[in-house]
Formats: structure tokens, sequence, C-alpha cells
């Protein structure tokens, strides 16, 4: 921070300097002696390290480029406004438009730029906070050809699905965050959704099955694995504070968590059986829907809306699904009216609002599949030559 500021007010300095010389040169060909120098340009170095860094906090993480072109363009506009002075202008009158035309100006850029790179971070599945992090600058340098065979990879996964999908859907794509149901073609509802992080036993497989049973209240049975790993070695004492049980699982001692505010899976989950023993699930950490990249669960997907996506496979109304999830018996399993295809999906790009996006990927699955399709996204000299050739044929 310190960095930036003595950088922000360093620069200021000398370019406030050479506008107000330029610009009383040009007025009447005099410049400054020490004492009116003194007096007009002390105050820069201090405005510098207060406003310059501070017109937004994102100025000291854009860096120095953006401080040096935010003071430039003030400077710019100063001097445009003082050449129109009457020669007579006071030193005192002249800092006084120095002072708020430069820093609005400064702020107009910063905070433009700001927003371009909290867009680019958006369009690309970056944590938006509108600094210019090696992520952000490594996407920014992604080759062109890159990011057009991804397009085409995400062409041929498409490829790979089945040509309808019914008439009632759940699409998940894991690399968007996000879960969509659809019923006769009509998005009829969207949802954040979280997903496994980027390890090889956590991430979430794609695949479809279809949706059978609603649980209310479940108890969340701990896999072998996690209870391992992460439940018996932090005792009793945790085990009780997270109300936690044992029991006897088929001959081995088991560890379930008991239905309620803490429990894993919230109030409700949604099951679709399936080799990877995968479901959709309630949380009890509702502020992790708020970060930008969601993967934090063990396989899993945890769904930002349960309540009303209880609703729609079940076709209740929304009072009794509250009822179910808050106030009903524990492990209260309900079939669907009709079964539901599920399909998790991993795409890292996409169309959202009629604007392309780059998904994260996760699981580094581009790497082997984009290189495959990159040539045949990227058409040959011949291919241009013979396609420019039939639009002559056809167009004469």
């Amino acid at each position: 921070f310190v960095a930036h500021s003595l950088a922000g007010a360093a620069i200021w300095w000398g370019l406030v300097s050479i506008s107000i010389q330029l610009a009383l040169y040009l007025q009447n060909g005099r410049g400054l002696d020490p004492t009116q120098a003194a007096i007009v340009l002390t105050p820069w170095p201090l405005l510098g390290f207060f406003t310059v860094p501070r017109v937004g906090s994102v100025v000291a993480r854009l860096g120095h480029r953006t401080t040096l072109v935010g003071g430039l363009v003030g400077c710019i506009a100063c001097t445009t406004a003082l050449v129109a002075l009457d020669p007579a202008t006071p030193l005192a009158a002249i800092a006084a438009i120095e002072l708020p035309l430069g820093v609005a100006m400064s702020f107009v850029l910063v905070t433009s730029a700001a927003g371009a790179v909290a867009e680019f971070q958006q369009r690309h599945s970056i944590n938006v906070d509108s600094s210019l992090g090696k992520e952000t600058i490594d996407a920014m340098n992604v080759p062109a050809s890159y990011r057009l065979g991804e397009i085409a990879a995400n062409m041929e996964r498409y490829r790979w699905l089945p040509r309808t999908f019914g008439t009632r859907y759940i699409f998940v794509n894991v690399p968007a965050f996000k879960l969509e149901a659809f019923d006769s073609g009509q998005k009829v509802l969207e949802m954040k959704v979280i997903v496994g992080q980027e390890y090889q036993d956590k991430a979430t497989p794609v695949f479809a099955d279809s949706m059978e049973t609603v649980v209310f209240r479940p108890y969340w049975n701990v896999p072998p694995s996690i209870a391992e790993k992460e439940i018996f070695p932090k005792g009793g004492a945790y085990m009780a504070r997270e109300n936690m049980e044992t029991f006897n699982d088929h001959g081995r001692t088991g560890v379930r968590q008991r239905p309620g505010p803490k429990n894993a899976l919230g109030f409700v989950k949604f099951l679709f059986p399936n080799d990877f023993n995968i479901y959709l699930h309630d949380t009890p950490n509702h502020e992790l829907f708020n970060k930008d990249v969601r993967a934090f669960s063990h396989g899993c997907i945890r769904v930002e809306k349960p309540d009303e996506l209880a609703q729609w496979v079940l076709g209740w109304p929304a009072d009794k699904v509250e009822q179910a999830m808050h106030d009903g018996p524990n492990d209260r399993g309900v079939r669907l009216p009709r079964k539901i295809p599920v399909y998790i999906t991993y795409f890292t790009t996409y169309i959202n609002d009629g604007q392309l996006y780059f998904g994260n990927d996760l699981y580094n699955r581009d790497d082997k599949l984009v290189p495959a399709v990159m040539s045949g996204a990227m058409p040959s000299k011949a291919v241009v030559d013979a396609v420019q050739a039939l639009r002559r044929i056809a167009n004469a």
C-alpha cells in the first residue's frame, strides 16, 4: 500500500508540475519562480498520497499503470481548463481548478478500469475483486486460438449428450456452479450450486440418472473415508458438538449426523441412485453461495434453493414443503410422482443471457480435450480458400 501511495504521489507531482508550467507558458510565455512553485506544488505529494490510492480501494490493486494514466488524463483536462484562464488568474485559483478536475477525471478512469476488470473476471469464472492478480492476468493472456479450442471442445461435449433430455429435467453445469430445471422446453427454475473440490477424490463426476426420492430432515451417514480422515481424529467432544453419533453399520462402527440445523445435508436431499453416490442436498452454510467460485464439497452438490426445488419435483405447495423440512418427521422419504432425469455436466464454455462465458476448468479436463479438437476448430488455408471459392460460385 505504501509503495503504491508513494508512486501515486510522485507521478501526480511530476505530471501536475508539467501541467501548470505548460498552462502558464501557453498563456503568457512565463514559468513559475521557486517561491511560486513551492506554494503551488507542495500540496500535490500529499494529494497523491491520500487520493490516488484511495479513490477506490481498487486503485492500489490495479497498480502503477492505472495511477499513471489516471494522473495523466486528469492533468490534460486541467491544462485545457487553465489555458482558457485570464493570464492574471492568481496561482491559488489555478490550484483550486487543478484539484477537483484532476481527482474527478482520475476517479472516472479508475472506476471504469475496475469495472472492466470485474466484468472480465465474471465472464471467466474468476473471483470478482477488480484486481489484476495472477489468475486474471493469466486469463487475459490466453491466446484466442486456445479459446477457440475451448469452444470446440465444449461443442464436442454437447455431442456426447442425448439428443433429447425429456419433458422435465434438471441440468447442472459444474464449472458454471449452476442448476437449471426445465419443463416443456422452458426454464422454470435456476439456482447456484456448490460442487466438489478440485481433488481427485472429491471432484463431482459427470453422469446422468433419474431422480426418484426426496428425503426430508435426513440423517447424514458419513462415508467411511471421511469419518476416518476428518471425524474420528477430532474425538468425541467434536462429535457431540456437531450432533453426531455412532451406529452399527453392517457390523462396523459408522458415524452419522442427526437431523437438525447443523446437519451437513441441511433439511432435505434429492436422490437419483447412481454408482458415484452423488445427490443434491440443502446445506447449513448458505453464506458460501455468495462466493464466485464455489468448489467446497466432497463431491455431492449443494443447492441454493432446496425448498423451491422440492416444490417443483414433488408438485407440492410451499407451505407443505416448509412443514416437512422444519416440523415433519426425521428421515422421511417421499417418492416423486414421476422420475425426473438429472444431467450432471461439465461445460467450460457456455451461454448465459446471450453472452459467452468461460467457466473455471476445476478439474483440468480441458487439458487433453482442447488440443485434440483445436486443429479441427482452426481451418487451414486450403479450407478457407475452398469456402471462398464456393461462395463465389454461389453468388455468380
